[in-house]
């Protein structure tokens, strides 16, 4: 059975958004998924009837900690994809590495003044 390159994404974009859900349900402070999804909503001002006892702390906890964890996750990885696919097509070779320019030894650099 040959894939093709739309439904791939697809199934990769899905995938994402799974995992996505499930890291904001997991934590220190474990929330339901009915939890995420009535914090996102009313976020959004889709929230029927009176909030829940617990909002204001599902709402601290999802906003404050684990969506910018996990867009700055997203934002890093897609980062990190397009950084190696254009090693790639300038290289021309797939499997180009990060020390061929020294970048390697860069980042060990930043990572070592930080």
């Amino acid at each position: 059975m040959h894939l093709r390159a739309p439904v791939v994404g697809c199934l990769c974009l899905v995938a994402l958004m799974v995992l996505a859900g499930v890291s904001a349900c997991v934590g220190r402070f474990p929330l339901h998924p009915g939890q995420v999804l009535g914090a996102l909503l009313a976020a959004v001002g889709l929230g029927a009837g009176a909030p829940p006892a617990d909002a204001e702390l599902v709402h601290t906890i999802l906003f404050g900690a684990r969506l910018p964890r996990i867009g700055g996750a997203m934002c890093v990885g897609a980062a990190l994809s397009v950084a190696g696919a254009a090693y790639q097509a300038v290289f021309r070779n797939p499997l180009v590495s990060p020390g061929l320019l020294g970048v390697l030894a860069g980042a060990g650099t930043g990572a070592a003044l930080g």
